[in-house]
């Protein structure tokens, strides 16, 4: 996803949980609890694993995460 497309997902999903395309350009669902997510996702039967889902961060803040790999015995 661009940085752009980022900073216009936080502006207006700030603080939701998002159901985006692949690209991150087309929205197809976005409620403040993920389960809503999921709901919208089912009455528009679309198939979640098409999507990419996650939280968008209040605009203006910054955040970081880190990956950390799974290893298996």
């Amino acid at each position: 996803m661009k940085p752009d497309t980022f900073i216009k997902l936080q502006k207006k999903f700030g603080g939701m949980w998002v159901a985006t395309s692949q690209s991150g350009i087309k929205v197809y669902a976005a409620a403040k609890k993920v389960g809503k997510v999921f709901d919208e996702l089912q009455r528009k039967k679309i198939a979640s694993n098409k999507t990419v889902i996650g939280y968008i961060q209040e605009h203006g803040r910054v955040h970081i995460y880190l990956s950390l790999p799974v290893h298996r015995n």
